[in-house]
């Protein structure tokens, strides 16, 4: 089994954003077309969240997030560029790649409502779409004993990535973390089959890590050993975290 570092200093964090142009083939778009079905409707108008007006997102730890914890499409397009900053900031320190093709993304609320104000300002749906999102991503944000994370096999040529799909049927249940002798299994999200009839893997997956108390204060110590991992049979890679990402996933914690 390989082991990768996963210093965030290793390599450059890809852009979790690109321009408006191509939008459709960012990770965000991806996880969004793995989520749900993408169907934009009309404009309508919702809620601005006071506390997050003028591009000053103070929230503070939660496990679910609420149509008024959304900015209205004017708010959020006046400060959308401070928003993409603070986000790629945010997510340097909480992806991780494991082996050669596999990267993983810790989610929070914080990432969630990005997510949720993104999709609303390209979509434009207004009220009727906002409550399909939050139902969405509202799963994914960790709920105080648990690490979220969004996991994307990531394979440029077409005929390539369905090869190796192909012989990933899964995957999604062979995630862990490895922390001193004790193994946190992941468990994928069953809103519906991420691995066809057929065993080839979706390029997207979800996966819960669920921790005990003594698990959370061990993860929780600086500079702590903390291994993500796989063991499929065809993907069999593991990344040792470096500690600035130990540290921000030990803040999804309660």
């Amino acid at each position: 089994m390989a082991i990768w570092r996963s210093e965030s200093e290793r390599q450059p964090p890809r852009s979790t954003f690109k321009p408006a142009t191509v939008e459709l083939k960012s990770p965000l778009h991806a996880i969004a077309r793995a989520k749900k079905r993408l169907d934009p409707r009309g404009v309508l108008c919702y809620a601005l969240a006071p506390a997050m007006a003028h591009g000053k997102l103070k929230m503070p730890m939660r496990h679910k997030l609420a149509a008024s914890d959304i900015l209205s499409w004017e708010a959020y397009a006046q400060s959308r560029a401070e928003h993409r900053r603070r986000h790629a900031e945010r997510k340097r320190d909480r992806r991780i790649e494991v082996g050669p093709y596999v990267t993983f993304y810790f989610e929070n609320a914080d990432t969630m409502w990005f997510q949720v104000q993104e999709m609303m300002h390209i979509e434009k749906g207004g009220a009727e779409q906002l409550e399909g999102e939050l139902a969405a991503y509202n799963p994914l944000i960790p709920q105080g004993g648990e690490l979220v994370a969004t996991f994307m096999i990531e394979i440029d040529d077409p005929l390539r990535r369905a090869r190796v799909l192909a012989g990933l049927g899964g995957i999604e249940k062979t995630s862990f973390f490895q922390i001193g002798e004790e193994k946190i299994k992941g468990a994928p999200e069953t809103d519906q089959d991420r691995t066809s009839a057929e065993g080839k893997a979706s390029s997207v997956q979800f996966v819960h890590f669920a921790f005990t108390p003594a698990q959370i204060e061990v993860f929780k110590k600086p500079n702590a050993q903390v291994i993500l991992g796989l063991s499929h049979p065809a993907y069999s890679h593991m990344a040792v975290l470096g500690e600035a990402t130990r540290a921000a996933l030990a803040g999804d914690f309660d």
